[in-house]
């Protein structure tokens, strides 16, 4: 990776982010990985480790990796992912660990052929260069950092590998009763779009077909996954191709997420569910737990009537401080203005536990793909 440039910081990613063999080179990740250390170092306590993980993306694994050699050379432990991990997935460990913070190394879902990295606090709430102001350092040397580095890191202790699906695996497990699915009556088609998310979607449901006795009720196809390179990895480009396959796999669930599990879409036979439509589903599953919801939105578009809830208690807030309110206030579920939810776990967007929330619901209900007609045209009013 060549270029000069420093990392841009994007405000609607969420963190830095540019052009893979342009703008970005290993100085220019050093320099922020540098700053991310002086805060990390200055806002934890002592044995705390800092969570890094990385997405599918060309690249993404050897820049975690010299993150990870960076942050050890700051004096920062680290857990490294030992495989593809989203971002949610990541901080969700984060949380469960009391790590000091959470690294993820992704992109967005418009160019495949940009880098970015997202850096989150102890909190789990996305850091940005306005709380980074204060902690800029520049003072790191690059140049003894070798393909050795991080196994010499490793022998040492300072850089550990770590498998999240077991603990993302228990937080699902926690957040939804499988046994309430069964007979399962809608089967779903999962395409992750040569994503993170690909593993951990595959091994839980797997895992629950063995303790549960969930037989024919989860079709998965890993094989219908492919490289994005050089295709804008949106989930809404991949929805004629997903109706295609679930026909001819006779499915009436479909989702499709993309490469961080930050933006998705889910259909149902034909139909392809609004956000809205979506959010009214995954309230009644928080209510089933929760005497009052909270929810947080950031723009009135697709307006939720929930004034018959008394159940729920809806906010919106203006754009410049929706991150702000998530950072301040307890919210059960949020949506940004690019349709991203939040649950209250965390500060990242987390697709793949909306279509666990999503195939639960529809099984628990025991609803078939020819009623969704039906529920689009009521759930608006809910």
């Amino acid at each position: 990776m060549e270029g000069n440039n420093k990392m841009k910081y994007i405000q609607n990613f969420e963190g830095w982010l540019d052009k893979t063999d342009e703008c970005i080179n290993y100085s220019s990740i050093a320099l922020l990985a540098s700053t991310l250390a002086t805060y990390y170092k200055k806002n934890s306590s002592s044995g705390q480790k800092l969570i890094i993980g990385y997405d599918t993306r060309e690249y993404a694994k050897e820049v975690a990796e010299f993150f990870a050699c960076v942050m050890a050379k700051k004096g920062v432990k680290v857990f490294l992912s030992n495989r593809p991990t989203p971002s949610s997935v990541c901080v969700i460990s984060a949380l469960h660990k009391k790590s000091l913070g959470t690294v993820v190394i992704t992109g967005d879902e418009f160019r495949s052929s940009f880098l970015g990295i997202r850096a989150f606090d102890m909190q789990s709430h996305f850091l940005n260069e306005e709380i980074l102001r204060d902690y800029h350092d520049d003072d790191i040397d690059i140049l003894d950092i070798t393909e050795q580095s991080i196994r010499s890191f490793m022998k040492k202790g300072i850089v550990e590998l770590f498998d999240s699906s077991i603990i993302y695996d228990l937080f699902v497990r926690k957040v939804i009763d499988f046994q309430t699915m069964l007979p399962v009556r809608n089967q779903l088609l999962f395409n992750p779009f040569y994503g993170s998310g690909m593993f951990y979607f595959d091994y839980i449901l797997k895992e629950e077909n063995k303790s549960v006795g969930i037989t024919n009720g989860v079709t998965i196809h890993s094989a219908k996954v492919f490289d994005f390179e050089e295709i804008e990895p949106k989930p809404t480009n991949l929805v004629n191709e997903m109706k295609w396959h679930m026909k001819e796999d006779k499915t009436s669930l479909g989702l499709v997420l993309s490469p961080d599990c930050t933006t998705f879409e889910f259909l149902v036979d034909n139909n392809v569910l609004p956000k809205n439509v979506i959010l009214s589903f995954l309230v009644e599953q928080l209510q089933k737990t929760n005497e009052e919801i909270n929810v947080l939105l950031e723009t009135k578009k697709g307006y939720i009537d929930f004034t018959h809830n008394k159940r729920v208690q809806l906010e919106y807030a203006k754009e410049t401080n929706f991150q702000t309110l998530l950072r301040e206030k307890k919210y059960d579920i949020a949506m940004d203005k690019y349709e991203r939810i939040y649950f209250s776990h965390h500060g990242a967007p987390d697709a793949l536990l909306c279509g666990f929330y999503l195939f639960s619901y529809f099984n628990q209900k025991g609803i078939h793909s020819e009623e969704a007609s039906h529920l689009l045209t009521t759930s608006t009013n809910y």
